[in-house]
């Protein structure tokens, strides 16, 4: 029942497209590599330079191939919809486009890993996948030893690649952060380790609200308050930083169209003044706001790992107790104590942690606090060392 729904939703976003003209009638032609999904879809493109890319959207939101997408609906239903329609939909433009790799960010998708492995045979293709977000235990990709030797994983963290191992059967798998901070450090010229000081000096919390539905649909919905470490622990946080001589904002999440109630969230329960919410802009990314503050603070973001990365003093807030149904901090190799790591429970310390941390700001010792959570090998990739490992890959 759910794939039939979910081959429903599909036909009616292709009448949607055809009525937008954006559903292409002609067979797709041969292409060297395929991209699949728009995730990080504009950094894995700076990727291939120059390299010859067709694009596969399973999302059925910027363009249909109708040509593979009729044949791979007859499949579908010879096979008694055994599988989504998305994924004879797939293997039917990997026939036409006869790619050698088929590259995507889009980790989590049942159906980039389903390709059946006669027909990676005999195209000869190639599987790269892009670690760009967080994932722990309780929400492992859906790989099931699918993928294969030769194909490539580029994990977060040096501690994920072990993780991976377990998942991903014989294929390669290599540390290298997400390729959206790599591609940013690489246009911003940003050297790892580096931290620029703002005047004045300015604290940021990173805000992982997300509206009713969202919040209902993934990892909090088991979770009676999914806020309740905010509510706890912020009008603390920002006392603690106004008395340190920071400015303290709120940096909102991705959704432009969710701002304002974003905004009247923090209200219910921040003081009426001494902080500010840092909506998002279409002008701005994450990246680009992070780095605006000295000192960044959060709890189960992919951000606060980011913005190691990219030079910023980070704090990290103990989701164990407070907000359990979040990443746990360090995975894989979850820590319940470390010198970058806030105790919710224990706020009034807080002041006295973050002093002494400072205390070793841009020095070799914060240097080695990050590499214990992220990885050496993670710290020094870069965008240029990325995208020569994906050439050698796919030629």
């Amino acid at each position: 029942m759910n794939k039939l729904l979910v081959s429903l939703s599909a036909l009616k976003r292709f009448i949607h497209l055809a009525i937008m003209r954006k559903v292409n009638f002609l067979r797709p032609t041969r292409r060297h590599v395929v991209v699949f999904d728009k995730s990080n879809l504009f950094e894995i493109r700076a990727l291939l330079d120059g390299v010859d890319a067709g694009f596969f959207d399973p999302r059925y939101e910027q363009v249909v191939d109708a040509w593979p997408l009729f044949f791979g609906f007859l499949r579908w239903l010879a096979s008694g919809r055994s599988q989504s329609v998305t994924h004879f939909y797939l293997e039917e433009y990997l026939k036409a486009t006869r790619p050698k790799a088929l590259l995507s960010a889009a980790y989590f998708s049942s159906t980039l890993y389903s390709v059946s492995p006669s027909l990676k045979k005999k195209l000869g293709l190639r599987l790269i996948v892009f670690q760009s977000s967080l994932w722990d235990s309780r929400s492992v990709p859906p790989v099931d030893n699918r993928l294969s030797e030769g194909d490539l994983v580029f994990a977060m963290t040096d501690d994920y690649v072990p993780a991976w191992r377990r998942i991903a059967g014989n294929s390669s798998v290599e540390p290298a952060m997400t390729i959206g901070v790599q591609h940013f450090r690489k246009t911003s010229n940003l050297i790892t380790g580096s931290n620029f000081e703002s005047n004045p000096k300015r604290a940021a919390w990173i805000s992982v609200w997300r509206n009713n539905v969202t919040t209902r649909a993934h990892s909090m919905k088991d979770v009676r308050d999914p806020y309740e470490l905010e509510r706890t622990c912020l009008p603390d946080l920002q006392r603690i930083c106004t008395q340190l001589g920071y400015e303290f904002a709120i940096v909102g999440g991705r959704k432009i169209e969710d701002s304002d109630q974003e905004r009247n969230f923090y209200k219910t329960f921040m003081p009426v003044d001494g902080w500010t919410f840092e909506e998002p802009t279409p002008e701005s990314s994450g990246y680009q706001r992070v780095l605006d503050f000295d000192l960044v603070f959060g709890a189960g973001s992919t951000l606060l790992y980011e913005a190691m990365v990219l030079g910023k003093h980070v704090f990290f807030v103990n989701t164990e107790a407070l907000a359990a149904g979040r990443h746990p901090f360090g995975y894989p190799k979850p820590r319940k104590t470390h010198p970058l790591l806030l105790d919710p429970c224990k706020v009034s310390g807080w002041s006295e942690s973050i002093v002494l941390s400072l205390a070793g700001k841009g020095t070799l010792e914060y240097r080695k606090l990050c590499e214990q959570i992220i990885g050496l090998k993670a710290i020094e990739m870069d965008f240029t060392t990325l995208c020569n490992r994906v050439r050698r890959q796919i030629y």
